[in-house]
């Protein structure tokens, strides 16, 4: 069996593996146009009929690049060629008014545009081409920046946006893989410049320090990191259930969700790892996130909880405060 086969067999095992499709179902694909994105359209189309789905493309032109206007137009041509139907949406257009080239930005307006097109053509799945050499550049760039367990499950191959799953069917799959069975079967696809440069922190870890530890010290390193995703990804589920069901009892929504008073004394006999989920889980039922949270901000919560008198304070990023009582430790944002 060759790998250009093994490549969309693999896509087909994630997807049955992960439950990630339902049959008769609507299936938004975002195609950029590159390489990882175009296989993912070509897998799922030439598996249509064995899942039972349909498939709608979706492009995102950022207007960061010169050519942005030509990926656009080969990615219509694409769809086109399959006869899909395809939505695209600009930066700089519509509810997509701001360019900026910053990765979370980016993503951020992507995704918003994904979800808005889903809603509109009330498709409930959005799929993207996200591979195993991207879990594992981004395992290791979050174990670099000091990530704990959520942070290193990194990329989840299902998740639930804004009542839309967004599902990652190529997580096992390699880069070259894709570009094999690309090149077998003559398949065109656009490649971005950006991918070359080293002032992108992924770039610097994808072409200088992934090859560094795959030649030095093991071959087998991509899939080892996108092991370590998974299973991370496992025991954080766990973990996170165990912690939701602590708060549940430990915890008090209080001034109309817009704080969270929790009990010191359940809290001190928890084991310090529970204790931990449990306190993101409230900062993020209050905020939406755990963004620029870090191991420093939860030392110094622990240490308010342990050492510090009554009314004392910590301040957390994204205007979120921590206030000590005799009884509780109150979670809320400043403006509450």
């Amino acid at each position: 069996m060759n790998s250009t086969n093994t490549a969309i067999q693999k896509v087909a095992r994630s997807i049955a593996k992960h439950s990630l499709l339902k049959k008769g179902e609507p299936v938004l694909v975002a195609v950029s146009g590159g390489a990882d994105s175009v296989f993912l359209l070509h897998s799922l189309y030439s598996l249509r009929s064995t899942l039972g789905v349909r498939l709608h493309v979706a492009h995102f032109n950022h207007r960061l690049r010169k050519n942005s206007a030509t990926d656009q137009k080969f990615v219509q041509q694409l769809a086109a060629g399959l006869k899909l139907p395809c939505s695209c949406a600009s930066a700089g257009s519509g509810n997509f008014l701001t360019i900026k080239s910053d990765e979370e930005t980016a993503r951020k307006i992507r995704f918003a545009f994904l979800i808005k097109t889903a809603q509109q053509h009330n498709i409930r799945t959005i799929a993207l081409g996200h591979t195993l050499d991207d879990q594992a550049e981004t395992v290791l760039m979050r174990i670099i920046r000091g990530s704990g367990l959520s942070g290193m499950q990194a990329i989840l191959p299902k998740r639930t946006i804004q009542g839309r799953i967004f599902i990652r069917p190529m997580l096992e799959t390699t880069r070259t893989e894709i570009e094999k069975l690309l090149a077998k079967h003559k398949i065109r696809y656009r490649t971005d410049p950006s991918n070359k440069s080293l002032r992108y922190f992924r770039n610097q870890v994808r072409k200088e320090l992934i090859p560094f530890l795959e030649k030095k010290y093991n071959p087998r390193v991509k899939e080892i990191l996108a092991g370590l995703a998974e299973t991370v990804s496992l025991d954080y589920d766990y973990l996170k259930n165990e912690g939701e069901q602590a708060l549940t009892h430990a915890a008090r929504f209080m001034h109309g969700k817009s704080s969270i008073r929790i009990e010191q004394t359940r809290l001190r006999k928890m084991h310090p790892g529970l204790r931990r989920i449990l306190i993101r889980l409230a900062i993020e039922k209050l905020k939406g996130n755990t963004n620029r949270l870090t191991l420093r901000h939860m030392y110094e919560i622990e240490d308010l909880l342990v050492h510090r008198p009554a009314k004392a304070i910590v301040n957390l990023p994204g205007g979120i405060l921590v206030v000590k009582s005799q009884k509780f430790l109150t979670i809320s944002a400043r403006n509450a």
